[in-house]
C-alpha cells in the first residue's frame, strides 16, 4: 500500500513539473518576427574615398527569400544629389535575399567634383515588404565629407609628444584631432588638446573639446581662452582652457596669462604636415592642473 502511494505521489509530482515547464516555456522566434535592416543608421565617407558599401541583412529563422526595395533621397538641408555627388552601382534599387545570401549590399560610387559644396547628405530608406518587418535601422543617413574645405590643410588627426610642466604629470604621447564645424566653414573643433585629463578618460566629445577660428589668410587657428573643459572638481570648480605668452603662469615674476578676448594661436607648418602652438596652454581649475609649454609641434598622421 505504501509503495502504491509512493508511486502515485511520484507520478503526480512529475505531472506538476511538466506542467510547470510548459507554463514557463521561453518564446520562440519564427518567421512572423523576421526583419530587414541596415547595419548602421549613419555613415560618413570622404570624396576621395571613391566608394562606400552599406550592408543590409534579412534576419529570419528559416531563411526567407524576399525582395526589398529601397529609396535614396537628398537631405532636406544639405542635400547630396544622385548623379552629381554619387551614383548607385547596383543594377536597381532592390535587393533580393535568399537562404544562402541573407546579406546584400548597397554600393555607391562617390564623385569628387573638385569644387567646395560643403558636406552633403542623403538618406537611404528600406521599403515595407509583405511578410517582412523593418528593423531599427531601416533608414540611414550618408554624409559625404567635402575634401575642398577651405580649412582642409588643418583637418585630420595629429600625433603629439610632450612633457608636462609639472614633473609629477610625466611625459605624454597622445592624439589631437581637428574637425569641421557643421554650420561655419571658418570654425574647427579640436579634440583632446590636454593629455593629462585624457589619461583619466576626460576626452572629447564630452570633455576636452574646444573650438577655434581661422585667420583671414587661413594660416592660423585662434582658440579662445576660457572655454570650459567639461570637468568639475569636487568643490564644483569648472575646468577651463587657458593660455600664456611666455614663461609659465605659476611663476609670479613671469606670469603672462592670456586674458578675456585673447586666444591661443595654432600655426600651419609645411602645408599642414605640422602645426605649432605659439602659446603655452593648460587646464585651470582653482589652480593649474596641467600645462604644456610654448612651441609644442604636432605632426599629421
Amino acid at each position: 500500500m505504501k509503495l502504491y502511494k509512493l508511486i502515485t505521489f511520484g507520478l503526480a509530482l512529475s505531472a506538476m513539473v511538466l506542467t510547470s515547464c510548459r507554463d514557463n516555456d521561453y518564446p520562440t522566434f519564427n518567421d512572423a518576427d523576421a526583419f530587414v535592416a541596415m547595419q548602421s543608421a549613419a555613415y560618413v565617407v570622404g570624396e576621395k574615398d571613391n566608394s562606400i558599401e552599406i550592408p543590409v541583412m534579412l534576419t529570419s529563422l528559416s531563411g526567407l527569400e524576399k525582395t526589398v526595395e529601397f529609396t535614396i533621397t537628398p537631405d532636406s538641408v544639405a542635400g547630396a544629389v544622385e548623379g552629381t555627388h554619387f551614383t548607385l552601382e547596383n543594377e536597381s534599387k532592390s535587393l533580393t535575399f535568399t537562404k544562402d545570401q541573407p546579406t546584400q549590399t548597397i554600393k555607391l560610387k562617390i564623385i569628387d567634383n573638385n569644387s567646395y559644396d560643403g558636406n552633403v547628405k542623403f538618406n537611404i530608406s528600406l521599403a515595407k515588404t509583405e511578410g517582412l518587418n523593418l528593423g531599427a535601422n531601416s533608414n540611414c543617413v550618408v554624409t559625404i565629407r567635402d575634401d575642398e574645405h577651405p580649412l582642409a590643410a588643418f583637418l585630420g588627426t595629429y600625433s603629439a609628444s610632450a612633457d608636462s610642466y609639472f614633473a609629477s604629470r610625466g611625459h605624454f604621447d597622445w592624439e589631437i584631432t581637428i574637425s569641421t564645424d557643421e554650420s561655419d566653414d571658418n570654425k574647427v573643433w579640436i579634440a583632446n588638446i590636454d593629455p593629462y585629463f585624457g589619461k583619466y578618460g576626460y576626452v572629447a566629445p564630452n570633455y576636452n573639446f574646444f573650438y577655434g577660428f581661422a585667420n583671414e589668410e587661413k594660416t592660423e587657428i585662434h582658440i579662445p581662452v576660457g572655454q570650459e573643459h567639461g570637468y568639475k572638481d569636487s568643490d564644483g570648480n569648472v575646468a577651463t582652457l587657458e593660455g600664456f605668452t611666455f614663461g609659465l603662469p605659476v611663476d609670479d615674476d613671469e606670469c603672462a596669462v592670456l586674458g578675456s578676448g585673447d586666444y591661443i594661436t595654432l600655426t600651419l607648418l609645411d602645408g599642414g604636415k605640422q602645426l605649432r602652438f605659439e602659446n603655452g596652454y593648460g587646464i585651470y581649475c582653482d589652480g593649474w592642473y596641467n600645462i604644456m609649454d610654448v612651441g609644442l609641434v604636432i605632426n599629421k598622421k
